[in-house]
């Protein structure tokens, strides 16, 4: 399976100050959705998107988030998969 996400977040103090804790930690998202996935008995994309659009929308400052998902054996071109797009709401 291949995933990408793109995370919106308001980076402007970390890129003012150089400040690690004010930024998004990339390691331990990245983690996260791995142990999601690894455990995940979902049988669709969408589902698998889905979750982890909601992990990243809770575990993280993010505003918005663009979750792709292809499986590998559909990766040659031309790409198949989905993609799904999420705000944060309140």
């Amino acid at each position: 399976m291949i995933i990408d996400v793109e995370i919106f977040h308001n980076l402007r103090e970390a890129g003012i100050t150089d400040n690690i804790r004010k930024t998004v930690n990339y390691s331990e998202l990245t983690r996260r959705i791995t142990k999601l996935v690894s455990g995940s008995e979902s049988r669709l994309l969408e589902n698998i998107a889905q979750n982890i659009a909601s992990l990243l929308l809770k575990e993280s400052n993010a505003t918005k988030v663009i979750v792709r998902v292809r499986k590998k054996r559909y990766s040659r071109n031309p790409l198949a998969g989905i993609e799904i797009t999420r705000l944060r709401h309140g």
